[in-house]
């Protein structure tokens, strides 16, 4: 007994060029009113075949050559068809295919079903289901359309061929019984066999129909092993009450660290969905150098998003990052982010304008994080809001900003903003683009607790108000020429700009410009500071430069390079921003794509006196069906240590190569070229078809962060489609 390789196979026919058609309703034959005793089918049998025979004197109707029996959204394809008006019974013969009205398709030698083609008896029975997943067997039997029992069974989702007629994996039993009205496939006496290999034995188990894309059951577990919490299991469960919300419960056992319980919850609304992630554990409390206290404490994590439309403008939602200390997350192979960030928000849309209100409440997992001078935001709110008509010409935008910063420890800060920015494009007979712009900018701010003595102490409430216009010109260039390979461009760019020295008095707190880097993305802003609390003053000009080849075969390489002058330095930017002083570092990014599966992308800043590397990043992917990879590489000198970054030199590269079809390698490292050390490092090896995946991954980290210490992990995980989990391409 061998599973079907698929439909085509059984199905293919050469087409007759005439045929015969026999319409059989109520117990009427085709040819002669003949009235018969028995109860006629609720729905009549539509016949197609090369030849009919009518024996109108027992009720027989025999088709014979490339027959098609259709009933009720069901049909039955054969050799030969005998329909028996009299019992009700229609038997089928030779290369039998017989098609649900879901889809599904079951292959037989000889099948005897009932006159609405529900119920009956079928032997040497092959099945494929709306899945694909397909099932042969001994003998088949099914009552009342609903119920399906077969004997001497084996099933299984995976693609088998002529050259290889065994599955990857397959569940044989002695028994079946389909279910379809509980949508519920049951075996007795079942064996789990893994490339032929008979590898596990139940006596009962059952598992969801493929219509069922949600059931309630245990989940295939993940198994691994680390230096840190040794041996370890996940144990999914999946309960699914409701077709709108389910719940995943999953404890996660160790043999050195504990049990932790996780958990997610799911649920869809009809204007909108959320979703939980979350974790408890009594957990032992360990010292800074990792050694244990000997006391317990819980430990929990929470991770949550919501989104939910209120109507056709506004919506709402929310993100919620929480952990109950620094290091359990990374200690439980849980996560490995160093900032979480809870964010209830409320939107408002229409046409270009918009409204949005947002809070934040951020949790610092780093050593050197202070819960105490973390500032909690409620409210941010900022709106925009464009004018249909046209202001002397040109587009005009309004700009509300308010928030409310508090900290436990340290300034609490309170500002409203208000902006009115205009501008006016217009092309110039030479091909010059030509923007005008003006803006005029009113804050106020309420801050209390301020030091600005920086007298232990003393401290201080300061309300503050500026205003602060600005006024521009924006002009491009763009040369175009056409070659044999490629299209060029060359163009100039070249800003100027006129605002008052000032505008950054001590009593204004720097809350949302204080990490600030000057590179090619903000090269042609009018103002570079990403917030509002910091304002870039005086006379100044932008120059730059855009040139790119776009090739016919889709491939491109762009290069800009730019810089800042200014007429006196700007002491709002720090020393080592590259910007503060008069003539500012140059800036610059190269990207190369020389097809669309390739991509290079260089940044720099140099330093404008000596040309050395202030910041240098290189960045460079590719995606091909045999392999992907993505690389980095990254340099920040000392004077990047202003805005809070570090100076370090690292390099990281991932890569996935595609040894076959389904097998393929995976890879991956990041390393400190500075200190000549890894940080963290990956491999795994994969195996992906149509009806399963398997994973062994190892990882491995190498730094260390109080409690949590260097650690090497070793993971499993596999899944089988029919079986509780799909698998994803």
């Amino acid at each position: 007994m061998r599973l079907p390789r698929g439909a085509q196979g059984f199905c293919a026919r050469l087409a007759k060029s005439s045929r015969i058609l026999a319409l059989i309703p109520l117990g009427v034959l085709a040819t002669e009113a003949i009235a018969l005793a028995e109860e006629a089918p609720e729905q009549p049998i539509l016949l197609e075949a090369d030849k009919i025979d009518y024996d109108t004197k027992n009720g027989v109707v025999t088709a014979s050559g490339n027959v098609e029996a259709t009933s009720g959204g069901r049909s039955v394809k054969a050799d030969q068809v005998i329909y028996n008006q009299r019992t009700g019974v229609v038997l089928a013969r030779g290369n039998v295919v017989m098609t649900e009205a879901d889809g599904s398709v079951a292959f037989a030698d000889q099948a005897e079903v009932s006159d609405d083609l529900r119920d009956g008896v079928i032997d040497s029975l092959s099945i494929v289901m709306t899945d694909d997943s397909k099932l042969a067997a001994t003998q088949g039997r099914r009552s009342g359309g609903i119920i399906s029992e077969l004997r001497q069974v084996i099933f299984s989702p995976c693609k088998v061929c002529k050259e290889n007629p065994h599955p990857l994996w397959a569940i044989k039993a002695d028994r079946v019984v389909h279910d379809k009205d509980a949508k519920v496939i049951s075996y007795t006496n079942a064996t789990f066999e893994f490339l032929g290999v008979d590898i596990a034995y139940l006596p009962y188990f059952e598992h969801a129909d493929p219509s069922v894309k949600r059931k309630s059951g245990f989940l295939v577990p993940d198994v691994g092993t680390s230096t840190d919490l040794g041996y370890f299991a996940e144990i999914p469960y999946y309960y699914a009450p409701d077709p709108d919300w389910d719940v995943t419960i999953a404890p996660f056992i160790t043999t050195n660290e504990g049990q932790v319980l996780k958990g997610e919850y799911r649920q869809r609304f009809a204007n909108g969905n959320m979703i939980f992630r979350g974790s408890l554990a009594n957990v032992e409390e360990r010292r800074i150098d990792g050694s244990g206290t000997g006391d317990n404490t819980v430990a929990s994590h929470l991770f949550g998003y919501g989104s939910f439309a209120i109507d056709k403008h506004w919506s709402w939602g929310f993100q919620v990052e929480l952990t109950s200390s620094d290091t359990y997350m990374e200690r439980y192979l849980i996560s490995t982010d160093d900032r979480l960030v809870t964010n209830p928000w409320l939107t408002g849309r229409w046409n270009r304008s918009s409204v949005y209100v947002n809070g934040y409440y951020f949790q610092g997992l780093r050593a050197s994080d202070d819960v105490g001078s973390t500032p909690i935001v409620l409210p941010l709110v900022e709106g925009t809001f464009y004018p249909t008509e046209r202001v002397l010409g040109g587009q005009l935008k309004l700009d509300g900003n308010m928030l409310v910063l508090q900290r436990a420890d340290g300034t609490d800060s309170n500002r409203i903003s208000g902006t009115a920015e205009w501008k006016l494009p217009w092309y110039t007979e030479d091909g010059q683009v030509v923007t005008l712009f003006a803006s005029m900018r009113g804050d106020l701010y309420y801050a209390t607790d301020q030091n600005l003595s920086g007298i232990p102490g003393d401290t201080e409430d300061n309300v503050t108000g500026r205003v602060l216009p600005m006024a521009g010109i924006d002009i491009r260039w763009p040369f175009i020429r056409s070659g044999e390979w490629a299209n060029y461009l060359i163009e100039p760019i070249a800003q100027v700009i006129a605002a008052p020295y000032g505008g950054n008095p001590d009593e204004i707190p720097n809350e949302d410009s204080a990490s600030f880097e000057f590179d090619d993305t903000n090269l042609f802003d009018a103002v570079k500071f990403p917030g509002l609390d910091r304002w870039e003053s005086g006379p100044r000009a932008n120059v730059g430069v855009r040139a790119a080849a776009y090739f016919g075969s889709g491939g491109l390489v762009e290069v800009l390079a730019g810089q800042n002058y200014r007429l006196r330095e700007d002491t709002a930017f720090a020393d080592d921003s590259g910007l503060g002083d008069q003539q500012s570092d140059y800036v610059g990014r190269l990207l190369i794509r020389p097809v669309s599966n390739i991509s290079i992308v260089s940044r720099v800043r140099l330093d404008d006196e000596d040309y050395t590397a202030n910041r240098n990043e290189v960045y460079v992917s590719a995606y091909y069906p045999e392999f992907q990879v993505n690389a980095g590489y990254v340099r920040l000198n000392d004077e990047t240590e202003g805005l809070g970054i570090a100076a370090r030199e690292e390099v990281q590269a991932d890569t996935r190569v595609f040894l076959t079809d389904y097998w393929s390698v995976v890879a991956g490292g990041r390393r400190d070229l500075e200190a000549g050390l890894m940080i963290d490092s990956k491999a795994g090896l994969i195996y992906e078809d149509e009806c399963s995946a398997f994973e062994l991954s190892y990882t491995r980290s190498f730094t260390r962060d109080r409690d949590a210490e260097p650690n090497s992990a070793v993971i499993f995980r596999f899944k089988l489609k029919a079986l509780g989990e799909e698998i994803e391409g």
